[in-house]
This record gives structure tokens, sequence and C-alpha cells, in this order.
């Protein structure tokens, strides 16, 4: 197990954690839910998709209720039980008003953006691990200060970035673009010397400037901004495409990406937690 540090560069450099750091009892890690309205009734979901590289990794997936924004009491009592906090993807859109902007998004979810940007302020507080895909990659940016572009394919200069929304899960999944990996991070310690990594794409919006302390872990061949991270934090960490499918589905990348990310969420359970096991 590695944790980043920041370098007098800025750069992410890596460590070895102790071996004595280690747990049988699986981690338990909060999913976001996304909110919608199905025949009048508004409803709590999480694909399964996301649920499932947890599971495989070797953690316990905790769907987490907008409602525990409300509740501080009820909010720090389900995170005194979680070693890690996962963002995952979401139909959605961040509202506006939260990075500056004035404009109205019409696919929106407030419960979610007021949860999200609660849970990565308190993971960046605290070193909770934090891990990021799809809008989730955007709400820890906005959460740490930075801007997002709400319309990619208005920007000159920028791609279409929604590629196959409606297609079948292996032509959605599919790899589209190649990465320009930043030398000293997370991704360049998971990847060989010289590998070309090529990435899904699923989004309207993306990254247009990230906050103080982040760091730019790679970017599209156009230039967006496709994976950041918190160099001063032991496991912070997100990107833009859609890594699930890919670690379901035995690709080295997305896989090293999980494990890493709930081994991260075993040192943190070890560090501050007792769980006894059921008899």
């Amino acid at each position: 197990m590695t944790r980043c540090e920041c370098s007098t560069t800025g750069s992410v450099s890596q460590r070895n954690r102790p071996a004595s750091m280690t747990v049988n009892t699986p981690p338990l890690i909060g999913v976001l839910m996304c909110q919608s309205n199905q025949q009048g009734q508004l409803i709590l979901t999480v694909e399964n998709l996301y649920l499932a590289p947890l599971y495989h990794a070797g953690a316990v997936a905790i769907p987490l209720p907008h409602h525990l924004a409300d509740d501080p009491l009820y909010l720090a009592a389900a995170l005194k039980s979680l070693s890690g906090i996962f963002l995952p993807g979401s139909p959605c859109n961040i509202e506006p008003h939260h990075y500056g902007e004035e404009a109205q998004e019409t696919s929106n979810d407030p419960g979610r953006d007021k949860l999200a940007l609660m849970l990565v302020r308190h993971a960046l507080n605290t070193g909770l691990p934090l891990l990021g895909s799809c809008r989730g990659v955007h709400e820890m940016a906005v959460a740490t200060g930075g801007k997002l572009w709400r319309q990619l394919h208005n920007v000159e200069g920028l791609r279409e970035h929604e590629v196959n929304p409606s297609g079948s899960p292996e032509e959605k999944f599919a790899p589209v673009h190649g990465l320009e990996i930043t030398p000293g991070g997370w991704l360049d310690s998971w990847v060989t010397p010289g590998e070309t990594v090529r990435v899904n794409t699923l989004h309207q919006q993306g990254i247009r400037e990230v906050g103080p302390g982040v760091f730019i872990e790679a970017r599209a061949d156009d230039g967006l901004i496709e994976a950041i991270s918190i160099p001063e934090h032991p496991f912070a960490f997100g990107v833009q495409w859609h890594p699930e499918w890919g670690a379901l589905h035995d690709e080295p990348l997305s896989k090293q990406m999980f494990d890493a990310f709930v081994a991260a969420c075993r040192v943190w359970q070890a560090d501050h937690q007792a769980l006894t096991p059921l008899a």
C-alpha cells in the first residue's frame, strides 16, 4: 500500500505503508445515490455497476441517502462506521451556482450536490479515502474550488465526449480516446512506462480549471482534464471516465484503481476503527 505526498514541485510521490496496517474485516465504503422522479414518486438509486467493483476489491458498499446532509448527528453516525467514500457517475449535473455561475441545470439533483460536497470536504479535512468517477470527479473539483465546462461540445478545441450513451454496455464503455498521463502521480505509478492508455467517455461536462492544491493526473488528447488527485491526502483520486466496467472485466488499470482505493480504506479502518465481527 502506498501513500501520496506533495513534493516541493507539486507533483505526487509514493512511499510504502507499514505492513502491519491490514485487517480481515471488509471496510465499509459509502456510495452516493441519485434522486429521480418515477411516476410521481421520488426515489434514490445507485446502479449495481457502481457497487460491484467495491465488492470485488474486498469492500462492502453502503448506499448513502441524501437526508444525511440535513442532520449533522445522523451524518456523523454514518461517517463513524465508514472507511471510505465513493462518488460514482450520475445522469444529472452539479448546479452551476456551486462553482460561481448563474445558469440553470435542467437535469439536476440538489440533494446529491449538498451531500457530495459535504462528504468531499469532510474527507479532505480528515484523510478519509475518497474515489470519484465521472460526476464524482466534478464534485471533487468543485468542492476544492474548481470550475466546470457545462457543454463540452460547445467549447472550441474540445471533442464530443459523450459517445454511445444509448449503446450496449460493451459499446458505451469501449475505449475512445487516449490519455496524456502526468509524471509522478497515482496513474503514472499504475501504468507501465510507455504504455498507451485509452478510456471510455460518456460525459457532457468536464473540469475547466482546478482549485489550489489539486494535482492534474491526466488529460485527454484534446487537453481536457481527465483525472485529478489531492497530493497532501492519503488517497483522494478522481477520474472523468468510468473505470467500473473495466474493473469487472479484468482491465488492469481499472482493477488497480479500485484495489488501491480499497487498500487505502483498509488502512483507514485499521487506524480509526475497532470493528467486531458478527458471532
